[in-house]
């Protein structure tokens, strides 16, 4: 369906996806074209531009992922729109947090292909979540293959309301990050129980793992939580201070409403 496909921008998320596209063939290396790369995210076979003029001078790209920094991509974005190197049957995905698709429509018109997505991180582990949001000018066929392509990596869902995606912004998101930030604290704190840091690794590793495989067979996560925790014990001790005046839950809910104040501010 698609001969020549447009990074603009690869950072972590886009060189994910890309890996991702390569890994499970649905386009080949000599397909793809990146301009303002990372240079750490460099992958074998690809073309690699700093800037758009260094694309040949024919080039029209059919499917163009947008992801560079939502600060900057006004400006990258206007500069992209006025070299032409699209057309009216060009799909624009962006995995821009914050910017609407009238955002994308304002730089190049309204009867642009828009699709926005927002991945996260662990679609390199084929366990991602990217929610999607399209413009009435999306195929159902276009919106189709879409389904099937995002679907070998990562739970791929439609919302039919874009403010929705400040709130899953930031929770599923940027939800790794917390799940990782965790991680952290676990081995911070057994290390400081006089155990050696490559066994408390090891271990934190093994106890996130083994908790995520039963959350992933059942969907009851209180009966979960009830089976380990035995009447005046020391898990019933733990959680009795963490869940004080439901103080665990109101610091996560304080660190997500401020996660999505700023993906409103970035609009």
């Amino acid at each position: 369906m698609f001969k020549h496909i447009l990074f603009i921008g690869c950072g972590n998320m886009g060189s994910a996806l890309l890996n991702q596209f390569l890994s499970n063939n649905a386009f080949l290396a000599e397909q793809i074209r990146v301009v303002k790369p990372s240079s750490n995210n460099l992958v074998n076979g690809i073309s690699y531009h700093q800037n758009f003029q260094q694309l040949p001078s024919d080039y029209k790209a059919d499917l163009v992922f947008i992801c560079v920094k939502p600060q900057n991509s006004e400006l990258v974005l206007s500069e992209f729109s006025q070299l032409k190197i699209y057309d009216k049957n060009t799909i624009f995905i962006s995995i821009l947090a914050g910017k609407k698709t009238s955002f994308f429509q304002k730089i190049f018109s309204k009867k642009t292909k828009i699709i926005r997505i927002m991945p996260n991180i662990l679609i390199q582990e084929n366990q991602g979540i990217i929610p999607y949001f399209t413009s009435k000018t999306i195929s159902k066929i276009e919106d189709e293959y879409f389904q099937i392509l995002f679907s070998n990596f990562a739970l791929y869902f439609a919302i039919d309301d874009e403010k929705l995606f400040h709130a899953l912004t930031a929770i599923f998101a940027s939800g790794p990050a917390y799940i990782f930030l965790i991680a952290e604290i676990l081995v911070n704190i057994t290390t400081n129980q006089k155990i050696k840091k490559d066994l408390a690794i090891s271990l934190v590793k093994k106890l996130i793992y083994g908790s995520a495989l039963s959350i992933n067979n059942s969907n009851d996560f209180q009966t979960l939580r009830s089976k380990v925790t035995s009447s005046k014990g020391t898990t019933a001790s733990a959680l009795d201070y963490l869940n004080k005046n439901n103080s665990l839950q109101k610091l996560l809910q304080n660190a997500i409403s401020r996660a999505i104040k700023t993906s409103k501010q970035l609009t």
